[in-house]
């Protein structure tokens, strides 16, 4: 359910690709520079959801991202929440994202609204474009995480020690 939410820039056409194990690609040809701004742009990538989710016991989202080497990008991860009107809550941007490498971002949920209500994943990806053309983005494992909770951590280390004292007696 990926699709592009035009923020004044144009809209990427998204394909998916089966480089690397398959990813979802952003081709920026349609893309428009503001006037005054040199080669700067972003786009807004949004993955709906087919019905709500309860990302409370889940808070970590991250997904992996992918830029060439000709750009010069930064990114946020955002999420919509509620029910009636949907609310976007984005995280912190990142530093220049590395180039020609997979790499991986993440945000801890923790805090925000309605995290029991989620209705669409996103990233914002914002930056120096080269040239309107020839510029493709990707990116893949898209997911949201569990922090470990307390008493499951306390439950494995209980484990951890059973054994390891158990391996001594023998």
């Amino acid at each position: 359910g990926w699709a592009v939410e035009d923020w004044g820039y144009g809209t990427p056409t998204l394909s998916w690709t089966s480089w690397n194990g398959g990813a979802l690609q952003a081709n920026t040809s349609s893309i428009v520079f503001k006037e005054g701004e040199g080669n700067w742009a972003k786009t807004y990538l949004k993955g709906a959801l087919s019905s709500s989710q309860d990302l409370s016991s889940t808070p970590i989202y991250s997904l992996d991202i992918w830029v060439p080497d000709n750009m010069w990008v930064q990114a946020k991860l955002g999420v919509r929440t509620g029910t009636d009107v949907w609310t976007l809550y984005q995280g912190t941007e990142t530093a220049e994202l590395a180039r020609s490498t997979w790499q991986t971002i993440s945000w801890d949920l923790t805090g925000v609204s309605d995290l029991n209500n989620v209705r669409e994943l996103g990233v914002e990806v914002f930056g120096w474009y080269p040239t309107p053309t020839g510029n493709t983005f990707d990116i893949d494992n898209v997911s949201a995480n569990p922090i470990p909770e307390p008493a499951s951590l306390l439950l494995l280390g209980t484990g951890l020690v059973g054994i390891f004292g158990f391996s001594l007696k023998r």
